[in-house]
């Protein structure tokens, strides 16, 4: 009879080490759980932080600094490595000589180009990298976008389409070959009440890269 109450007592003591001993292996095993997770946690947040911290570092390499003209009433951006030459960009329109065949006056002159000193160099002693975009405002009158672009010379001979900006202004582009088969001749021309502000390319010469950041410059374009 002792001898069952002893079992007995033995059997519920070892009963109860192994719930105690249970307990505490959960208890610490959930403590070392709950520690690892706020590692992996703080380590993910630190990564996703350093992520975003290098996000913004990229970006930031990348700067589109704005050129505005009050004058003529617009504004356009362009990348950092390309230089806008503006000395004339806010001239008066004048009319130009009668051997152009044009009729509108024009000014307010505008060239974007990877060389900054554009004046040294002309068709036959530029380099093999030059490349030039050119923005003329033109003072017209009622005529719609194909009729101006006639009279200035750009519509014969040239493919036309639509052309829309970040800001959805639409113009026409007109595309034709120039100096080269390579070398082709773009005219943008968007246009503000009796103004015509017209974009055109030069010395492209199948620079796809090129071609793509005077595009971009275009679409910037905004009244």
């Amino acid at each position: 009879m002792y001898m069952m109450k002893s079992i007995g007592v033995n059997k519920k003591k070892v009963v109860v080490f192994f719930l105690v001993a249970w307990f505490v292996v959960l208890v610490i095993g959930g403590v070392v759980y709950y520690i690892s997770s706020m590692k992996r946690s703080k380590f993910s947040y630190v990564q996703k932080k350093s992520d975003t911290s290098a996000n913004v570092i990229e970006e930031k390499k990348i700067v589109f600094p704005e050129y505005v003209n009050k004058k003529y009433g617009y504004a356009t951006k362009y990348p950092n490595d390309w230089h806008v030459v503006a000395d004339d960009a806010e001239s008066d329109l004048v009319a130009p000589d009668a051997e152009s065949g044009i009729e509108y006056p024009l000014g307010g002159q505008v060239f974007w180009s990877n060389y900054a000193n554009i004046d040294d160099y002309g068709p036959e002693d530029k380099p093999d990298d030059f490349r030039l975009l050119g923005l003329v405002v033109y003072q017209g009158g009622d005529e719609i976008g194909d009729d101006f672009a006639k009279k200035i010379g750009v519509f014969e001979n040239s493919t036309k389409v639509d052309f829309k900006t970040e800001k959805s202004l639409v113009g026409s582009q007109f595309i034709s070959v120039g100096l080269t088969e390579n070398d082709l001749k773009i005219t943008v021309i968007f246009k503000k009440d009796k103004l015509f502000y017209v974009f055109t390319t030069a010395f492209i010469n199948g620079d796809e890269k090129a071609a793509s950041i005077m595009e971009n410059i275009i679409k910037s374009f905004m009244f």
